[in-house]
């Protein structure tokens, strides 16, 4: 095993996103998420959160404001680290076209898939080596 190996990420992972399912319906089709590498410490992360957080900086810091920081959190998780999906439903199983905003309303109401989105794109283990295009993460 090199450095490379263990600790490069692989760009087109990075890119393309990998994907992760994040349901399996009654029917047996999965739901799943593109995701990308991302975590509070990289560029990318830290350059679209200042930017969301810039304009709410004074009211952060005097109020504590948790519920303020927290959409400001899930708004740059939607923006930095969910590519794309494929196949994500509504209650009455009609597919739900993929935006930014529409995965912001899924990780507001589910916030332990926002826990499991955030954990998956913070885990370089998941952007590194080869990519294979059928595999999917199944978590």
């Amino acid at each position: 095993m090199s450095f490379k190996s263990q600790y490069g990420l692989n760009q087109a992972r990075v890119d393309k996103g990998v994907p992760f399912t994040v349901v399996t319906y009654s029917d047996g089709s999965e739901g799943v998420f593109n995701l990308s590498f991302s975590n509070p410490n990289s560029t990318e992360w830290k350059t679209a959160f200042d930017a969301k957080t810039r304009p709410y900086q004074q009211q952060l810091q005097r109020k504590r404001n948790s519920d303020l920081a927290t959409k400001l959190y899930l708004e740059t998780v939607c923006e930095v680290c969910i590519k794309s999906w494929s196949n994500i439903r509504d209650d009455n199983g009609m597919v739900l076209p993929f935006s930014s905003e529409a995965a912001l309303k899924l990780l507001t109401e589910y916030p332990m898939l926002a826990d499991d989105v955030t954990a998956f794109c913070a885990d370089r283990s998941n952007f590194v080596g080869t990519f294979d295009e059928e595999e999917a993460t199944k978590n």
